[in-house]
Parts: C-alpha cells; sequence; structure tokens
C-alpha cells in the first residue's frame, strides 16, 4: 500500500504563479488556491458606463461627499482644577457664524457660514469648490460647568471657551495630632 501525503494548510500547497502582467494582473482565469482575485470595474462594464462612474464620482467630490471626508473641526480640551479650557479650528468664518450651547456638563459648537458663488456678468461657475456645510461638535464634560461664568472668545480662526467648573473640589490635608 502506497501512503500520498496530502498538504493540511493551504500554504503547502505548491502552485506555481500564473504569468502576470507590468501592472501585475494576473492572465489566467482561476486564481491559485489560496488566492483571492480582484475584479476591476473597469474591466467589465461597458467604456460608457465607466466613464459615468467617474463622472459621478467627480461631482460627488465636487460637493464634499466622499466616505470619511465629513468636515469636522478640529479642537483640544484642556481640564484643570477650577475649569476646562477648549480650543476649536474654526478658520475662514465671521464670529457671527458660529453658535455656543451650554448645558450643564455639554458644549455643543455649531458653524454655518454663509457663502453665494460670486459670478460676474459674463462668467460661469465651473466648479465651486468651498461651499459649507453646516459642521457641528459636541464635547461632554466629566464635571458640571457655571454657566454664568463661562466665556468664548474668537480671533485669527481660533474660537477659545473657557468653561470654569461649577463645584470645584478642595483638598484639605490635615495634621494629625
Amino acid at each position: 500500500m502506497t501512503s500520498t501525503k496530502r498538504p493540511s494548510q493551504p500554504s503547502e500547497i505548491s502552485a506555481e504563479k500564473p504569468p502576470s502582467t507590468p501592472l501585475g494582473e494576473t492572465t489566467a482565469t482561476q486564481p491559485p488556491p489560496g488566492e483571492t482575485t480582484i475584479i476591476k470595474p473597469s474591466s467589465v462594464l461597458p467604456s460608457n458606463v465607466t466613464d459615468l462612474l467617474v463622472t459621478l464620482g467627480d461631482w460627488l467630490g465636487n460637493v464634499g461627499i466622499h466616505i470619511g471626508e465629513i468636515p469636522q473641526m478640529k479642537a483640544d480640551l484642556i481640564e484643570n482644577p477650577s475649569a476646562y479650557t477648549l480650543h476649536a479650528d474654526i478658520p475662514g468664518v465671521n464670529k457671527s457664524d458660529i453658535k455656543v450651547q451650554l448645558e450643564s456638563s455639554c458644549v455643543v459648537i455649531s458653524v454655518e457660514k454663509k457663502k453665494e458663488a460670486e459670478q460676474k456678468e459674463g462668467e460661469r461657475i465651473i466648479s465651486c469648490e468651498r461651499t459649507c456645510e453646516p459642521v457641528s461638535r459636541t464635547f461632554r464634560l466629566d464635571e458640571e460647568i457655571d454657566l454664568n461664568k463661562a466665556q468664548a472668545q474668537y480671533e485669527n480662526g481660533v474660537l477659545k471657551l473657557t468653561l470654569p467648573k461649577k463645584y470645584v473640589k478642595t483638598i484639605k490635608e490635615l495634621q494629625i495630632a
């Protein structure tokens, strides 16, 4: 009786790789065992459909609808024993376009820039990428803030909020007698 050794893992299968193109795409119709095949849409769709998808992608990019590209304001939140300080980058807007709402231990900053494309007579707008979508950001704090003592400043594209804590914890060290 003869025994045949069978591989227990796909990595033990010895198969030659099919020839490839300069771009690294395989020219075989079936991938070797354990490998996956990636089909590019341009290889299976008629060129007019591919052109439509490219045009649609360009248009969606112009209105800012890319997955993962949601406008977001960058911010730093700093805490000390008596207050929170929040710095938010909001460049290119007027302070009248910024709204700050405070509620016990929650801060909401929202921005809605009103911008219309400037079109002069005899011109047409080909692309308008600098439109502003409303942006909002919420910060939840560990402790309540004193709403009456909170302050806001906007200078050089940076919003600075000073948010004193409502109940400042004091620590007293007792001497042992």
